[in-house]
């Protein structure tokens, strides 16, 4: 089985989502066994982010969580979500309220963008005849009660979604990324790059034969193409180099979504969901040459000595 991961600018409206199910149709039409991990779609994150800070001050959030819901529903407003809105509308009425909200709450109205993104994206599919199944990754990774930045507790998430996989195998599996729940059954989230995490954390549980990550780049570059126009893709990367590369701020990777591919020796590829052609990044045990592979940069940092 391959874990396929799409990030937030993959399953954005238009061009985005019509790439990621154009991907998925094409790999169950090749007889591909795969399970999809999604983001929140587009910048739904940061965008619910501001919606909270505005309602915590008694602002008009109302008008921002209207936009907010047309934008989720994009050119399907026949998907049914008023679960997640609903639930959204009375979360923001109470921190208005109040004027204020703890982590828990706000762990609470993120997790909505991925319950979005994946209702929404397996309902696209099964418009589509493809077997797809909304999996809702709270009732699978269960995790400590630190709320914003939860540690999931390894055996008996391994156990949930080895259990889960079972009994639903027959299926494409779209798995929301980033969020799970504790022993209360409250939401958390996992924090930064959540969504690679989760993803990383499932291929581990399921001895996946390859985690393919979706972005909107090519792949990993010599140096940040942003800044430096004739970067060069790099083809391989080993673990330990990508490991190099996120900690000094390549924000694609994060060590903690390495460790558990790392563990069980599953390749990472990094793939441009809008450029199908590319073959992106491999990142493997093994190196394929040596010296300089890449130049990173960390900004704003200083060095006291």
């Amino acid at each position: 089985m391959k874990i396929l991961k799409f990030g937030g600018k993959s399953l954005s409206n238009g061009d985005g989502i019509n790439k990621v199910v154009a991907i998925i149709a094409n790999k169950i039409n090749h007889g591909e066994k795969i399970a999809v991990v999604v983001s929140a779609r587009g910048n739904a994150t940061d965008e619910l982010e501001e919606i909270l800070g505005v309602a915590a001050k008694n602002g008009n959030y109302k008008a921002l969580l209207e936009t907010f819901k047309t934008e989720q529903k994009g050119d399907y407003p026949d998907v049914d979500l008023s679960e997640e809105f609903e639930a959204l509308d009375k979360l923001f009425e109470g921190v208005s309220l109040i004027g204020d909200y703890s982590n828990k709450i706000k762990d609470q109205i993120l997790s909505k963008g991925e319950l979005l993104s994946a209702k929404l994206l397996s309902a696209i599919l099964i418009k589509n005849s493809i077997n797809a199944r909304f999996t809702d990754s709270r009732e699978l990774i269960k995790t400590d009660s630190k709320f914003g930045d939860a540690q999931p507790l390894e055996q008996v998430s391994k156990k949930n979604v080895v259990q889960y996989f079972k009994l639903h195998s027959d299926t494409v599996n779209i798995i929301t990324g980033f969020i799970g729940s504790n022993n209360n059954n409250d939401a958390t989230t996992l924090g930064r790059n959540g969504s690679n995490y989760t993803a990383s954390l499932i291929a581990n549980y399921l001895d996946a034969e390859e985690l393919q990550n979706y972005t909107h780049v090519d792949g990993i570059y010599t140096a940040n193409p942003e800044l430096v126009p004739d970067a060069k893709k790099i083809d391989r990367l080993s673990f330990n180099e990508a490991n190099e590369i996120a900690n000094f701020g390549a924000t694609i990777l994060h060590a903690k979504t390495i460790i558990p591919l790392l563990e069980k020796n599953i390749p990472l590829r990094i793939l441009n969901t809008f450029n199908h052609e590319n073959q992106g990044t491999l990142i493997t045990s093994k190196s394929n040459k040596e010296g300089i592979k890449t130049l990173s940069v960390l900004e704003n940092v200083a060095l006291v000595n």
